[in-house]
């Protein structure tokens, strides 16, 4: 096979690879009430589903890196498409707990992949950082709203079963697999070259704390709003049918913000201003659901909101992957950046509801993350900032 070849096969692996990140889990709360039929569990079980993937992410991320060390970066993603698979899999056979073990270990399998496809990007497209970086995170973003919005209507329409609705996704990895196979032959000779490097931890690194407090901020905004978003509208004044659609909103939206972002920070030589735009976007955002009356003044907040999603989610990669001089430490501060993200991911949505819960209303919800957009705004500055070491 050709080098040219080789080069394409394996960008058409990394999309691959991007697009098995999101749709496993992106599928399950369209058809959160037939499954609590199905299966007779209340909100709490039902609420596990969601949280479950994000505390495997956390848990299986300082390890993904020593993975790396030891079989490799495209071996070890491929093992990572392996437990996708067998986890959806496992998730379609009956009862609940096949449902939440196949969850459990595609989450796993997902976690590795966070960690890993930063640092096998530093490795084969050093020089395209920002071009790799924006086509695996479109592709993450796009594959979990094209999943989010097939499920319901799967069942509804065409009376599928809700297993076989989330199940139809198993043909993404399956794909990956058999892509894979002929990407894992160079691998032998970067396993020996990378067990050689020398890396030091980054959790003593001022610089890497940076990049996971931005990883972790943007993080709980993205997930506390999957979680809470259409009621906070309703609050507002929304009708429900309309508020339904407006995760879908925010998430095509912000798809140019999440394209774009790295290709400009790239390109610019203050990179620091874009924080500064994301936050901006984020606060009058938020501050139109405070203001903006109507309809069509709280879908003018939320398409501010959906640049800041957009864009961070792009940026935290983007971050990764710049923040270190090679792959293996790419992978290492990858890893302490997902651990710290998803579990403030996994905080967010019980800490939201909690605080509706004591006040009767979205106001403090929405000022808690006023907050947390000015950290993002805060830690993405000292992430830039050439005088905070590593």
């Amino acid at each position: 096979m050709s080098t040219q070849k080789k080069s394409w096969l394996l960008t058409l692996g990394v999309i691959l690879m991007a697009a098995n990140m999101r749709p496993p889990i992106t599928t399950v709360g369209p058809v959160i009430g037939w499954i609590q039929d199905d299966l007779g569990i209340n909100n709490l079980f039902s609420g596990l589903l969601t949280t479950l993937p994000l505390l495997a992410f956390a848990l299986v991320s300082p390890y993904a890196a020593r993975l790396s060390g030891r079989f490799g970066n495209r071996h070890s993603l491929y093992a990572s498409l392996l437990m996708i698979a067998l986890g959806m899999l496992v998730r379609m056979l009956p009862g609940w707990l096949p449902l939440y073990g196949g969850t459990l270990l595609l989450g796993a399998g997902i976690g590795v992949i966070n960690v890993l496809l930063p640092s096998l990007i530093k490795s084969e497209y050093p020089h395209r950082l920002g071009w790799m970086t924006s086509l695996y995170t479109t592709t993450m973003v796009v594959m979990a709203g094209l999943a989010s919005g097939s499920s319901a209507p799967l069942v509804m329409h065409l009376g599928w079963d809700w297993s076989e609705a989330i199940a139809v996704w198993l043909v993404l990895p399956l794909i990956g697999l058999l892509l894979w196979l002929p990407l894992l032959r160079k691998e032998a000779h970067e396993v020996n070259q990378t067990q050689t490097l020398h890396t030091s931890s980054p959790w003593r690194s001022p610089k890497a704390w940076a990049v996971s407090l931005f990883m972790g901020f943007q993080s709980f905004l993205f997930y506390g709003l999957v979680a809470w978003l259409p009621m906070i509208l309703v609050h507002k004044g929304m009708a429900v049918e309309t508020s339904g659609y407006m995760l879908l909103v925010m998430q095509l939206v912000g798809l140019p913000a999440t394209f774009f972002t790295p290709l400009i920070v790239g390109r610019l030589k203050r990179p620091n201003r874009i924080v500064f735009a994301l936050f901006l976007t984020g606060m009058l955002g938020f501050s139109g659901l405070y203001v903006l009356q109507g309809t069509f003044g709280l879908i003018l907040g939320v398409c501010g909101i959906s640049l800041l999603t957009g864009g961070s989610i792009s940026l935290a990669y983007m971050l990764i992957a710049k923040q270190a001089s090679n792959a293996r430490q790419v992978a290492h501060l990858s890893g302490m950046a997902q651990t710290i993200g998803y579990l403030l991911a996994a905080v967010a949505p019980a800490l939201l509801g909690g605080l509706y819960d004591l006040r009767g209303d979205w106001d403090l919800a929405l000022w808690v993350f006023q907050g947390v957009n000015v950290g993002l705004l805060w830690m993405g500055l000292r992430a830039m900032n050439p005088k905070i070491r590593r």
